[in-house]
């Protein structure tokens, strides 16, 4: 296991955690048996129906547990500098039915390998070919957060068919990791979002308090939706390793 993702939901009371990992080792998790089967479950499919794949060592992959929150568990799979050959195996081997090049996809682990539903997050430039309801208000608050200084996905949903749902769309912000990047997304997102729960916001400000980069990675995710609220969440790894700092 590479690293674990605390996922803590600032406008409800939701709470997750994603299980990372880069390699193939068969990993125990102690007392989870629920998340072992599924783990297994996606080695085999890593190590045998994606094995042509060259890049595919070096993907982050992660596991979204059942919880109380959560109905099913998801699987999530990043790439990066991959071939259109590639692309092709991963769409087919998930049931993936889209042309588009995606930075990450997340599917529910039961439908792996059925063209069923599905999520993709975009970097801008893909994005910029996508249509979607909430694309200017998406660009819109991705500007305000300085969106043009961080990496900032865009994900949404599609059907089995590919096509796009349109009803919610998220905003994920990957800044460069410092307190004061922390501080300034936190007041911008305060302004847009007073129904953000600001013990959270407190509590998680504090632990920026002799921040250091090599402590911990941290992102936002804001879901715009078209007829109700935002959510907006926060997400940090869990421990000591973390990935992104080399």
């Amino acid at each position: 296991m590479t690293y674990y993702l605390f996922e803590r939901d600032l406008t409800s009371d939701h709470v997750s955690y994603h299980y990372c990992f880069l390699n193939y080792d068969k990993v125990q998790f102690i007392n989870k048996s629920k998340i072992q089967k599924d783990y297994e479950y996606l080695y085999d499919i890593l190590t045998n129906d994606l094995k042509e794949i060259r890049t595919l060592p070096y993907f982050h992959k992660a596991i979204t547990p059942q919880n109380k929150f959560i109905e099913s568990p998801y699987f999530h799979l990043s790439v990066n500098a991959i071939s259109e050959q590639e692309y092709q195996l991963i769409n087919k081997t998930f049931g993936l039915n889209t042309n588009y090049k995606y930075s990450y996809f997340t599917k529910l682990i039961s439908d792996i390998g059925h063209k069923t539903s599905f999520k993709c997050g975009f970097l801008l430039n893909e994005f910029n070919n996508i249509e979607h309801k909430l694309k200017e208000e998406a660009l819109d608050l991705a500007k305000s957060v300085g969106g043009s200084n961080y990496n900032i996905l865009y994900a949404f949903d599609f059907d089995d068919d590919g096509k796009v749902i349109e009803d919610n769309i998220n905003v994920e912000i990957l800044p460069n990791y410092s307190k004061e990047t922390f501080v300034s997304i936190k007041n911008v997102l305060e302004t847009k979002f007073s129904h953000m729960n600001g013990y959270y916001l407190e509590k998680y400000e504090k632990m920026f308090n002799g921040y250091i980069p090599s402590k911990f990675h941290f992102h936002f995710k804001v879901k715009l939706y078209q007829d109700q609220k935002p959510t907006v969440k926060f997400y940090r790894t869990y421990n000591s390793t973390n990935p992104y700092i080399q």
